[in-house]
């Protein structure tokens, strides 16, 4: 997936796709499970997690652009 807007644009987007639908939708979700797996069995504990943020910044190309021509 590859998403191109402004920093303000992508950041909305993070923070709807982390609060708009549940975990259950996430089209990420079986990485994010691997991720998550690999901390536990590395000994991180719940608040030591890799963040909802960061996996999606990971799995998505995000291009950031400065000036927005419409």
């Amino acid at each position: 997936m590859r998403i191109i807007g402004t920093q303000k644009e992508i950041d909305w987007l993070l923070d709807s796709l982390m609060h708009g639908t549940d975990c259950d939708a996430c089209p990420f979700l079986e990485p994010c499970d691997e991720i998550r797996r690999t901390e536990e069995q590395a000994g991180k504990q719940i608040g030591e997690f890799t963040p909802c943020s960061e996996v999606l910044r990971r799995m998505i190309d995000f291009s950031t652009i400065t000036n927005k021509t419409e």
